[in-house]
């Protein structure tokens, strides 16, 4: 995609300083305009471009998605997952609506919180997976901070859900 570098900078140049800006080829998809123009030799056109690639893969993986057993292959969706809010400085919090062959019915991003916490209503993700027929779901959502591991808050909303008060 890049073609060409520009003058004293080569077109492998180019590309080890966006993979050094993304972190990697996992980064890629995430980049912003900003972000890969703020490489030498990506002008706003070419950065144009990169975006529309990032998003025709996403939308490529997002589209296997409700045809497949996400239970039996849990790698595709969290690379999915990954892709579509591993990046995000704040927490969202994304609800997966399932039929009984374990298919994606529907996807829907329901809170975005501040940089550490989301406020969750389980009223809401119960009301969207009766209007969609679901019969089972799964919640989600990112830790903008990196860390793996849940919060009180994340404990306290699981409970919420469970329906242990």
């Amino acid at each position: 995609m890049l073609r060409n570098g520009v003058k004293d900078f080569s077109v492998q140049e180019v590309a080890k300083q966006l993979l050094a800006t993304s972190k990697g080829l996992a980064g890629l998809t995430s980049l912003t305009m900003q972000e890969c123009m703020s490489v030498k030799g990506i002008s706003n056109i070419k950065a144009i471009e990169l975006g529309a690639s990032f998003e025709l893969v996403k939308r490529v993986l997002r589209s296997s998605l409700p045809y497949m057993n996400v239970i039996d292959h849990p790698q595709v969706l969290f690379d999915w997952l990954r892709l579509e809010i591993g990046d995000k400085q704040q927490e969202h919090f994304l609800v997966i609506y399932l039929n009984t062959q374990h298919q994606i019915i529907g996807v829907k991003t329901l809170f975005v919180g501040t940089l550490d916490r989301s406020i969750i209503h389980p009223r809401e993700i119960f009301k969207e997976a009766m209007a969609v027929s679901s019969s089972k779901i799964m919640v989600v959502h990112n830790h903008p901070s990196g860390t793996l591991t849940p919060s009180n808050a994340d404990i306290q909303v699981t409970k919420n859900l469970k329906g242990n008060r």
